[in-house]
């Protein structure tokens, strides 16, 4: 059998096995999209959390984290990748994930 003829698994947003809730975010001035890749799903989940809502980010994180728990019955880790998309000028503060 060549490499090629390898049969393909099935098409998941993560593995079923993986213990690892994926969050990618896009910080904005106005608001902030969250996208969510959770063991078990078969599609990539997506949140709203207004700017600035850090204690709101936090709770929603939390959340999923817990249903993906849950869910296999098992810890599961988070984690985070984010792209800021503030214009930063003199005197404005923007966020990253390493201050909440």
């Amino acid at each position: 059998m060549a490499s090629t003829d390898l049969p393909r698994p099935v098409a998941t947003a993560a593995w079923s096995q993986d213990s690892t809730v994926f969050v990618a975010l896009e910080l904005s001035r106005k608001s902030w999209l969250v996208g969510v890749s959770a063991p078990g799903a078969d599609k990539i989940s997506k949140y709203t959390v207004a700017a600035g809502d850090g204690p709101g980010l936090l709770a929603l994180l939390a959340k999923l984290q817990e249903k993906a728990a849950q869910r296999l019955g098992r810890p599961v880790a988070v984690v985070t990748i984010q792209e800021c998309l503030c214009q930063r000028t003199t005197g404005s503060s923007a966020l990253s994930m390493h201050h909440l």
